[in-house]
């Protein structure tokens, strides 16, 4: 079994409720950031082979599933699946588990995990 490595982390500007913020849709929140640390890191959208993101709320702006939204609207690559899980409270700590887990069993070599609310 190979070593699984956290290759970098990054987030948004925090908010506040009903802030300025609130205007922003959050694809617009989260893809930004996927793309940033895909470029800071030399990683070219179409290597990633699967993205697990975090939500709570999967309602509304957030709704159906907002991380293949935030990774379509920004320049992902169509063919990555991504899928939006909710475990209310810690829905991005378990993206992250599940990441850990594709890689492991090596059902994947590049997956990311990411939140938003």
């Amino acid at each position: 079994m190979e070593d699984v490595v956290i290759v970098d982390a990054a987030r948004s500007a925090v908010g506040r409720k009903n802030g300025t913020l609130g205007l922003v849709h959050p694809s617009d929140t989260l893809g930004p950031v996927m793309m940033e640390l895909l470029e800071r890191n030399g990683v070219s959208p179409d290597t990633v082979d699967q993205i697990i993101g975090g939500c709570i709320n999967k309602l509304a702006a957030q709704g159906m599933n907002i991380t293949r939204t935030a990774w379509l609207s920004h320049g992902g690559a169509e063919g990555t699946p991504c899928i939006t899980i909710d475990s209310q409270c810690g829905s991005s700590q378990e993206a992250v588990h599940l990441a850990t887990s594709q890689l492991r069993a090596g059902m994947a070599d590049v997956v990311m995990a990411c939140g938003v609310e």
